[in-house]
């Protein structure tokens, strides 16, 4: 007996879609510069997504540590960070992982905690096979544009990060809607 693949992504995203509408705040209020209620309500889509989908936990939990920084909570911000790497280190993505490691270390130089983003490298370099990834995997193949943002969602969208279904269509790192790109 055959499954077919997308019968455990709808599974995901009818457990998840009910989360979109929070997501969707959340966006709102982060990029309306209102980061501590952002954070808890990342903080909060983070710990339900956690048994359902660890990629999008480990997400939301990085982009609830950024909001902490931005809010000032430094040290809460860090520990965010590094437990939603954690998050994806658990689950062998190792592309996404290193991506999502090197961001968050240029954002925490960025604002100013050199610290935190050492303890970020140190744990991506604990993480031996990220140091494994190939050029070839880092390029990705031929460059697909996306929407800058989940029509669904709201989140972010960066083609080099999300999974590809087909190759015309990602799925929202976020929320797990399909995103057919343009071209």
């Amino acid at each position: 007996m055959f499954r077919r693949r997308g019968g455990m992504r709808r599974l995901r995203r009818a457990a998840l879609s009910g989360s979109q509408n929070a997501l969707r705040d959340a966006q709102r209020s982060y990029e309306a510069g209102h980061y501590a209620e952002a954070a808890s309500a990342f903080e909060t889509l983070a710990h339900a997504a956690a048994g359902l989908a660890a990629p999008r936990s480990g997400l939301l939990l990085l982009r609830a540590g950024e909001a902490r920084v931005l809010a000032g909570e430094n040290e809460a911000g860090v520990e965010l960070m590094l437990s939603g790497l954690a998050a994806l280190a658990s689950t062998s993505h190792w592309l996404r992982l290193m991506r999502a490691g090197e961001r968050s270390a240029a954002f925490l130089r960025v604002h100013g905690l050199q610290a935190g983003a050492r303890q970020v490298e140190s744990l991506l370099e604990a993480r031996g096979p990220v140091n494994r990834v190939t050029e070839v995997e880092r390029g990705g193949g031929a460059r697909r544009m996306l929407p800058t943002h989940c029509p669904q969602c709201g989140a972010a969208l960066r083609a080099e990060e999300v999974e590809w279904i087909d190759s015309a269509t990602a799925e929202c790192s976020y929320c797990g809607s399909p995103i057919r790109s343009s071209g």
